[in-house]
């Protein structure tokens, strides 16, 4: 009974953090440790085995791949809104006009 105790209070601890938007990870554990969270039911759709590493470094090394992953995206996301800031409704509307009117002469 005491482990099923140790593992509700583990998935509790671990719903507490993400409510509050934190990200929880585990690394270390050992295979019996990981048997006994799934006998007990601990994984579910808000608490996955991917949040578990084999070491400390395979756990950083995937964080680190996510912030740069976020990084380009952000960058990405910044760059379309500048482009989109810079363009005025009289410049999208040229842009139309002469695609159309490139249009017109590839029928021609």
């Amino acid at each position: 009974m005491q482990d099923r105790n140790t593992h509700d209070i583990r998935n509790q601890i671990v719903k507490e953090f993400q409510r509050i938007d934190v990200n929880v990870y585990f690394a270390s554990l050992q295979d019996h440790v990981i048997e006994k969270l799934e006998k007990c039911g601990f994984f579910n759709d808000n608490i996955r085995k991917d949040i578990f590493f084999l070491t400390v470094h395979d756990a950083v090394l995937h964080l680190q791949s996510q912030v740069k992953s976020q990084e380009v995206q952000d960058s990405i996301l910044e760059t379309i809104t500048l482009i989109q800031d810079c363009k005025d409704p009289l410049e999208l509307m040229e842009a139309e006009l002469i695609e159309e009117e490139l249009d017109v002469q590839d029928e021609v």
